[in-house]
Order: structure tokens, then sequence, then C-alpha cells
């Protein structure tokens, strides 16, 4: 799908449509993601991994591995970065950034210090989520060396979040909320992200009346 309207606002109300489309709001305790989440941070060696789906500014847990659910808001200010700007994070060392050296989360618990992340596009123009894996001691290189890793585990986690199941589960909640994301962007007389949002409504509605795997 191309996108019409491609200003900042516009992207992140789409990018909010798909989330809303995917299903994945509605994803919870999924073994196939929860074991590649287990073996990306038992391969890398770190205490930390997750995969997060971000909703404007909220972060919903999907799979954490040493971590809380909740936990995944404390870490949104390092992973979005990959959702909203649709490319790989990188800190080797937190506590030696100027802009995080003070954040809770690398002063107090979870105390993040290495911290890599990847955006989940899916087969959308914008992303909506992230995979990431993170330690509690700075890592050299940490990307480059967890990459391969997180590329791996990326492309179980998408093939599983992109199964029709997803929205077909998520039925009317999904497409209501699109609904709801329509009557905005008339209310402001956007057409052109009113024309890319009811393509989305549609797509689910049509997937919704085939329930499949």
């Amino acid at each position: 799908m191309a996108l019409r309207n491609d200003r900042a606002h516009g992207r992140n109300v789409i990018r909010q449509a798909f989330l809303f489309a995917s299903g994945a709001l509605h994803v919870a305790n999924d073994p196939v993601i929860d074991c590649a989440i287990g073996d990306l941070a038992a391969t890398l060696d770190a205490p930390y991994a997750g995969v997060a789906m971000l909703d404007r500014t909220v972060a919903h847990s999907l799979s954490m591995i040493g971590l809380a659910a909740e936990q995944a808001g404390d870490l949104r200010v390092f992973w979005s970065d990959a959702v909203m700007h649709a490319q790989p994070v990188n800190f080797d060392d937190l506590s030696a950034h100027p802009a995080y050296d003070t954040h809770r989360a690398v002063r107090c618990h979870p105390a993040v210090r290495a911290f890599c992340a990847l955006p989940i596009t899916l087969a959308y123009p914008v992303p909506i989520g992230a995979i990431f894996v993170a330690d509690m001691r700075p890592r050299r290189a940490f990307l480059q060396d967890a990459r391969p890793h997180l590329d791996r585990a990326l492309t179980v986690v998408s093939r599983e979040l992109s199964r029709p199941r997803h929205v077909y589960r998520a039925g009317h909640a999904s497409i209501d909320r699109i609904i709801d994301l329509i009557r905005d962007a008339l209310s402001v007389g956007n057409d052109a992200l009113v024309r890319d949002l009811d393509e989305i409504l549609r797509d689910v509605e049509a997937t919704c009346k085939t329930p499949g795997g």
C-alpha cells in the first residue's frame, strides 16, 4: 500500500491503524513468539529481550524475557526510535549516553546498559513495533554481534504476527478502532488520510470474513 498522506501526523495515525489491523494488540502468551525471544536472550547471554508494539505513545508488551510486561513502557524511550524512524537502534553503554545516563531504567532496575532493537514492519509501509535485546553490562559493537540473532528472531515473530487468525480474533474491536480514526480524519478534513484508512479498513473487513491460520 502506498501512503497518500506522508506527513508525520498522518504516518502516526496510519501506524496506529496498521497496528489495529494486525490484531497484534490481542496477541498474548504466544508460544512461538515467547520461544523466539527466549532463544534470542539465551543465545546472546543477555538477561533481557522482548517484543513490544507502539500505540502512539503507549507501549504494549507481547513477550518479555527477564522483564515484567509493564517495563516495556519504561524501555520505550530506547526502542521507540526503531519504530518511529524505521531503523535499528543501538546503545553499547547507556550509562555513558548524555541523554539517557540518568534514566531510571539505567540507574535503577532493570539497570540496562547495552540495548539494541529492530523495527517490526510485517507487510506494512510503516513499523508497528520493535524487537529488542538488552544487557546489564556495556557491550561493545552490541548491534553488530546481535544482528544475525535479532534478524532470525524477527523473522519468526513477523511470520507469527502475520497469521490471519490474529486479525480474525481481533474482529470488530479492530474494525471499530479504525473507524474511530476515520471519523477523526473526517473531522479535520484530511481526505488523503481518510482514503488510506478506508483502504486498511476494507482489508481488515475482508480478512475477518475468512477465518484462517
